[in-house]
């Protein structure tokens, strides 16, 4: 027999059913806000890696004053020259999570997102459990909760 409710606890089963592919969808949608928490936030304002600390070793010499002429920060590692690296961040998601990366090999084989993580403790892609907290409280659970209250058909 159905009942008032039986309508709404069916779209409740089919909105449990797609909420992982949908928190995906959010995901890529807003792939270029998210990334600037890690692009922006935490290397270019704060110099700091995946885990809150700051990225180590410094910029040598020759590197503050390239970056001086540019009048770019040199009293942090900010991964940051001309853009071009920041633009290559990606998110790739799997399960319930996703990663992010750069996605800079070149044609010869290089890949300087790898060389830089290895080089700066394979933490420089990513973001704080701040700044991911964040992101499902500012970006991620707005965009489901509106998601799911259009998909219930009252």
């Amino acid at each position: 027999m159905q009942t008032a409710v039986s309508p709404i606890i069916s779209d409740l089963k089919d909105i449990k059913s797609k909420l992982e592919n949908k928190a995906h969808d959010i995901i890529e949608t807003k792939e270029q806000e998210i990334l600037d928490y890690n692009r922006k936030n935490q290397l270019f304002s704060k110099g700091v890696d995946s885990n809150g600390q700051k990225l180590t070793p410094p910029y040598a010499e020759s590197t503050k004053k390239k970056k001086q002429r540019k009048g770019l920060p040199t009293n942090r590692v900010t991964h940051y020259d001309t853009g071009k690296h920041y633009e290559n961040f990606k998110i790739e998601t799997r399960g319930k999570h996703y990663n992010v990366f750069a996605d800079t090999k070149t044609n010869k084989g290089f890949d300087l997102g790898k060389h830089l993580n290895d080089r700066y403790g394979g933490k420089v892609y990513g973001l704080t459990k701040d700044n991911n907290d964040k992101i499902n409280k500012e970006i991620i659970l707005p965009n489901l909760i509106q998601w799911m209250y259009d998909q219930i058909k009252v």
